[in-house]
């Protein structure tokens, strides 16, 4: 069975201009403004748990926008608990991808949290890429040493699913809508009003779209 890898698409809109971690990214770059496209085909490789999508669009309306609809992501968290997209059917959920080697991602983490605090519509996941269960775990208890305990979750990327988002730097965010909708993506770090424009803006898209948040 063929897999599908995501490029950068989906029917989120931004004008932010962000940084990152990724060598391509930088104060100047510019922001994913995507077009609605199909995913790209890619060659079958990797674990079988590589998630696939499925996409629904009106034939009798090819001006209806299409929707990419993601599979149930599995994480786990460092002492091997696992997190589903489903236990926040219902909600939207930011995919943060990080990594505990990237200063961006630790900059903008606590006001992540203040952001996941701030919407009760809204969770965030921050999934780490390259980091271990154990590297993982000294993170956490480092920021606990110090105070600071994070609410929402910070879990492993088990199942690759940076690879469907085609995730080449660190820090990026995944968008994504109450039944697993595919909503866009943004490489770089943002500061907490940016976080915010960003989300507002991802639940007016559901809004125009009609797709509620229950």
């Amino acid at each position: 069975m063929k897999k599908k890898k995501l490029l950068f698409g989906g029917i989120l809109i931004l004008v932010l201009v962000v940084a990152g971690c990724s060598p391509t990214a930088n104060g100047n770059a510019e922001p994913i403004a995507p077009e609605i496209t199909e995913p790209a085909e890619a060659v079958e490789e990797g674990p079988a748990t590589q998630p696939e999508m499925e996409s629904t669009q009106d034939a009798a309306n090819p001006e209806e926008p299409v929707l990419e609809y993601l599979d149930d992501f599995v994480f786990e968290d460092a002492e091997g608990n696992e997190i589903r997209m489903s236990d926040y059917a219902g909600k939207v959920v930011i995919l943060d991808y990080w990594a505990t080697s990237c200063g961006y991602c630790i900059k903008e983490m606590p006001d992540l949290a203040k952001l996941d605090a701030a919407y009760e519509d809204a969770v965030i996941i921050s999934v780490s890429i390259g980091d271990t269960a154990k590297s993982l775990q000294k993170y956490i208890d480092d920021n606990a040493d110090k105070g600071i305990v994070y609410e929402h979750d910070l879990v492993l990327d088990e199942n690759n699913s940076a690879w469907v988002f085609n995730v080449t730097g660190t820090p990026t965010k995944v968008y994504v809508g109450p039944n697993r909708e595919f909503i866009g993506a943004i490489p770089g770090a943002m500061d907490y009003e940016q976080n915010v424009t960003t989300l507002d803006r991802v639940f007016e898209i559901l809004e125009e779209i009609e797709v509620e948040i229950y």
